[in-house]
């Protein structure tokens, strides 16, 4: 859900030429690839 959030964030960013979504939409990425390895342990 997260990796989604992150992809739409970065998607309105990039439209609106806006650096701030895209940022938090590349921070939300690294969250979930966090997440995401952290629970195969």
């Amino acid at each position: 859900m997260l990796a989604i959030l992150a992809v739409y964030l970065i998607y309105l960013g990039m439209q609106a030429e806006m650096i701030p979504p895209v940022l938090t939409g590349v921070g939300f990425v690294l969250i979930a690839l966090a997440f995401a390895f952290s629970g195969k342990k």
